[in-house]
């Protein structure tokens, strides 16, 4: 199996372009949205990466090395899913592994906690002890207003009327 990224045809009105993922094996092919964007002059073809030696602000450039880990680990996710499919049917065609690639890469978690929870751990190294006390903060008392107001909170729920109406 090949895994290798890229580029959309279709670029957004900033001209950034959505990073495809196309898992390959012989003539069968599944393909799934990263959820990236990167402006093309920055993609390099060779490698499936972007090249962050073209971007010369410090700033941007650990944001672009940040795009490309998650690129590295979306690839390993792929290949450790293939490996443990493999593992236990040694002959399971490829359509076992798209059904699993499915279950995995289609997970849209909706829950304000748990995303915020992923969010916490996400940045857990890249922040201050000061900061992820902060955001530990916001968690617990957003909790409090659930258990106060008795109204379960969802990103559904948070719009301008329930700013305006707290």
């Amino acid at each position: 199996m090949k895994v290798k990224f890229y580029l959309d045809a279709k670029h957004t009105s900033s001209g950034e372009k959505a990073i495809w993922c196309y898992a390959r094996e012989f003539d069968k092919t599944y393909a799934t949205n990263t959820g990236e964007r990167v402006l093309p002059e920055l993609w390099d073809k060779s490698t499936c990466r972007i090249n962050i030696k073209k971007e010369k602000d410090k700033i941007k450039k650990g944001a672009l090395n940040n795009i490309n880990q998650y690129l590295n680990a979306f690839e390993n996710k792929i290949y450790d899913v293939t490996r443990s499919i493999r593992g236990k049917a040694f002959n399971a065609g490829f359509g076992v592994i798209v059904d699993e690639l499915k279950k995995q890469f289609d997970k849209r978690e909706t829950d304000l906690f748990t995303v915020y929870e992923e969010y916490i751990a996400v940045k857990n190294p890249e922040v201050t002890k000061q900061t992820l006390f902060k955001l530990k903060r916001v968690k617990a008392l957003l909790n409090e207003f659930q258990k106060s107001t008795n109204e379960t909170l969802s990103f559904e729920k948070i719009t301008p009327v329930f700013f305006s109406k707290y």
